[in-house]
């Protein structure tokens, strides 16, 4: 075989891997575009906009259809939004493209287990209640009838009464009565600063913990799952938004109390005097 022969050979050799190679520079663009999206939906999804976290999942799943843990986003989005119908389809979805054994594929049939039972249960049955009973009308009361302008007595002169000495004092259970609203004035104040003094607690304990759960996370957002798993991190972020939820009612409820409290204290005034004839 000639010398060229064999050179040629050899150059298309060294350049096929090359040409091969080219094409998987796309894939690493889709994967980061689509773990952007990703940490949208994450962060909607843990603020509890489950709505808005479903369709960011849908979008990361068109970029990446091959990852399956978007779609499974969508399913667990429209779940706790209360579509089941649209979760259902989601978790069908992996079942369908998954491959046999696939973790998440197994995560998606007990889901669906899950749903279908859900869906399928029957709506309470309510008693029904009894129609009201006619109301009968009212009988007619007789209206007296006027007196006679000719059978009325003589008027009689009224006696003269004599003076009386006119005394000012405070009727004798003047105290008595204002003391219920001074203790309830009390009470409120106290129960306000009980209140306001939980609320505080439970900001301090939800502040702390937001800290250690934001600790777990990567440099890029999302949290290192060698430290904790997905639903441990949306578990313990449902518990520190709900003590942000309960801090803020105490709080108003506290409010509410003081100034109930400052208005009985102002109101119980000293009673008024009367005339004692």
């Amino acid at each position: 075989m000639p010398l060229r022969v064999l050179l040629a050979l050899l150059l298309v050799l060294l350049c096929v891997p090359t040409v091969q190679a080219r094409p998987h520079s796309a894939p690493p663009r889709r994967h980061a575009e689509a773990i952007a999206i990703g940490k949208k939906a994450l962060s909607f999804f843990l603020h509890r906009e489950f709505r808005t976290a479903a369709e960011m999942y849908r979008r990361a799943a068109q970029v990446e259809p091959e990852e399956f843990a978007y779609v499974i986003g969508v399913g667990r989005s429209e779940a706790e939004d209360g579509r089941v119908a649209e979760a259902i389809a989601a978790y069908e979805e992996v079942v369908a493209r998954a491959p046999a054994g696939h973790p998440l594929r197994i995560k998606a049939e007990t889901a669906l287990a899950t749903l279908r039972e859900r869906a399928n249960a029957a709506p309470p049955v309510t008693a029904a209640l009894p129609a009201p009973l006619p109301m009968e009308p009212a009988p007619a009361v007789p209206l007296a009838a006027p007196a006679s302008a000719h059978t009325a007595d003589p008027e009689v002169p009224a006696p003269v009464a004599a003076p009386q000495l006119v005394v000012d004092r405070p009727p004798p259970d003047a105290n008595r009565s204002e003391r219920p609203r001074l203790i309830a004035a009390w009470s409120l104040a106290g129960l306000g600063l009980v209140g306001a003094g939980f609320a505080t607690w439970l900001g301090i304990q939800a502040q702390g913990d937001q800290d250690r759960l934001d600790a777990l996370r990567m440099p890029d957002g999302r949290f290192n799952l060698a430290r904790i798993n997905y639903d441990g991190a949306v578990a313990r972020q449902r518990s520190i938004n709900d003590r942000w939820t309960g801090m803020g009612v105490l709080l108003g409820a506290a409010v509410v109390l003081e100034a109930v409290s400052i208005w009985l204290g102002v109101t119980s005034g000293p009673a008024p005097t009367q005339a004692v004839h």
